[in-house]
Formats: structure tokens, C-alpha cells, sequence
């Protein structure tokens, strides 16, 4: 008998290991407030209020992240540099670092702002018919990892 509810001890605390770890790993599909476009993230994300007319505001409290997405319908006549230019003399603020790199099959630019009690992102994104202003905030400035945040917006996709 003793053998048996050692067995079975084992298997329940298992069980319950496996279905924390899975809450906490599994990607689960989101759409912005506007159902144009989708996004994969993990269970440690929320979404948020739109407050702030945003297509879609997400808080990571686990980390202490904040990440808020705006999109703009494309314009032919301007490219990917020129609207994040654009944008970037909107903000009025000096970058530390900008990258233009590809996040899934699209095309972004990664700018990094320097500031002493917050440590923020503008990811400028293009998609197929837009583009997405992406802020991602934390007021741990250890709290952002690039790759975590690249692995998150790499999976925007318009949704047809």
C-alpha cells in the first residue's frame, strides 16, 4: 500500500508541475482590439484597457513590461526608413542605437532610447498593407531581453 501512494503522490505532483509549466510556456493566439492582426504570446501576458486609441496595449507583471502597439495603414510612397524617421523626430529624443533587422518575414527597425528610470524600445514594423509603432517599456531596466521581445513581435501577422 505504501508503494502505491508514493505512486500516486508522484504522479499528481507531476501532473500539476506539467500543467504549471504549460501555463506558463504556452503561446496562446491574441488579436489587437481591431481584429486586423494577431499575435503569439505566453500566459505571463495580459491585455490592458485600450486607453490611448493603441491597437493593442499588453503588461507582462511578471517582468514589469509594458508593450503598446499603434498601426498605420502603408502608404506606397514611403518606405519602412522613412516612417521610422518620421517618427523618430516625432518623439524629439536622441537614440542610443537603431538596427534594422527582419522579425519573422517582416521587415523592422529597432530603435533603444537612452533614459535613467525607464528602459524602452520603438520597434518600427512593416507588414503587408501597414505599419506598426511598437513600445515596449519597463521600469527594471534589467527586465528587457531583446530576443524575448524580437520572439514576441516576430509573430505579428495581418490577418486577411
Amino acid at each position: 500500500m505504501n508503494k502505491k501512494n508514493t505512486l500516486i503522490f508522484t504522479a499528481t505532483t507531476l501532473i500539476v508541475a506539467g500543467y504549471f509549466l504549460y501555463k506558463k510556456y504556452h503561446k496562446k493566439s491574441i488579436k489587437t482590439y481591431d481584429k486586423n492582426f494577431r499575435l503569439y504570446i505566453n500566459n505571463s501576458w495580459d491585455i490592458e484597457n485600450n486607453n490611448n486609441n493603441s491597437n493593442l496595449e499588453l503588461v507582462n507583471k511578471e517582468k514589469n513590461i509594458y508593450l503598446i502597439i499603434y498601426s498605420e495603414k502603408k502608404d506606397d510612397d514611403i518606405s519602412l526608413e522613412e516612417y521610422n524617421n518620421h517618427t523618430i523626430l516625432s518623439i524629439n529624443n536622441n537614440i542610443i542605437k537603431q538596427n534594422k533587422t527582419k522579425l519573422g518575414q517582416n521587415n523592422a527597425i529597432i530603435n533603444i532610447f537612452p533614459d535613467d528610470s525607464i528602459n524602452y524600445f520603438l520597434y518600427t514594423i512593416e507588414t503587408n498593407k501597414y505599419f506598426h509603432k511598437c513600445i515596449i517599456a519597463s521600469f527594471n531596466t534589467s527586465s528587457i531581453n531583446i530576443d524575448y521581445t524580437n520572439s514576441i513581435l516576430s509573430t505579428l501577422r495581418e490577418i486577411q
